[in-house]
C-alpha cells in the first residue's frame, strides 16, 4: 500500500492507480488516494465515485492538505456538473467552516455565474482572510462581472495596502503584479486616479 502511495507522489498516476486496486476492498481508505490519482489522470467520474464511497464511510474530511469535499467538488465541476458541486461544498459548509470550502463555494457560485450570490460569499469571506490577495483578485473579478467597478477597484486597493505601505515598500513579500495590473487596467478603462496609475505603472 506505501509502495502504491509514494507511486501516486512520484507522479506515476496510472501504475498508482492500478496498484491501489486490490486494497479498496479491504481498506475504503484507500479510496482516496485511488481519487487523487484519478483526477491526475483526467477520470473525473471514476475520482468522485470514490470519493463519494469514501465519504460514506467516513465522511468528509481533511487529511493531509486536502479536504474530501474540495476533491470531490473540482471533479463534478471538471465534469460539468457545477450545481451538484456546489451542493457538496454548502453541505459540508454546514457541517464545518472551513476557508478552502467557502473559497470553493465563491468560485462555483462564479461559474455558474450567480454573480450577487459569488459576490456576497466573496466578501464574507475576505473578511474571515483579509490578507488572502488571491481572496481579493477573486471577489474583484467577480464584481467586475457583475458591474461593480468602483467595488473591484476598493478591494484591489486594499489588498495592494496590506502589502505595500508605499511604492515599492511591499515588505518581505514580492509586490502582485496580477492586482495591480487589474486595478491599473480598471483605472485606465474609467479614466480614474492618473496619479495612481503612474504609481502601480
Amino acid at each position: 500500500f506505501a509502495e502504491a502511495v509514494l507511486r501516486l507522489e512520484d507522479g506515476e498516476h496510472r501504475q498508482a492507480f492500478e496498484a491501489l486496486e486490490p486494497f479498496v476492498a479491504q481498506e475504503p481508505a484507500a479510496r482516496l488516494p485511488r481519487a487523487r490519482a484519478a483526477i491526475s489522470m483526467g477520470q473525473l467520474p471514476r475520482a468522485a465515485s470514490e470519493l463519494r464511497v469514501f465519504a460514506d464511510t467516513f465522511g468528509h474530511q481533511r487529511v493531509g492538505g486536502f479536504h474530501t469535499a474540495v476533491l470531490l467538488a473540482r471533479a463534478l465541476a471538471g465534469d460539468g456538473q457545477l450545481e451538484e458541486a456546489l451542493a457538496v461544498v454548502r453541505e459540508e459548509r454546514a457541517r464545518a467552516d472551513d476557508l478552502e470550502l467557502h473559497a470553493n463555494e465563491v468560485a462555483l457560485l462564479e461559474a455558474l455565474v450567480r454573480l450577487p450570490e459569488a459576490d456576497e460569499a466573496g466578501v464574507a469571506l475576505l473578511r474571515k482572510a483579509p490578507g488572502d490577495l488571491g481572496v481579493h483578485k477573486m471577489l474583484a473579478r467577480i464584481q467586475v462581472r457583475g458591474g461593480e467597478r468602483m467595488a473591484a477597484m476598493q478591494v484591489l486597493e486594499s489588498g495592494l495596502s496590506r502589502l505595500c505601505k508605499g511604492p515599492g515598500k511591499c515588505g518581505s513579500q514580492p509586490f502582485d503584479l496580477e492586482s495591480a495590473r487589474l486595478l491599473t487596467q480598471l483605472y485606465l478603462e474609467d479614466r480614474l486616479e492618473p496619479k495612481r496609475v503612474e504609481e502601480l505603472m
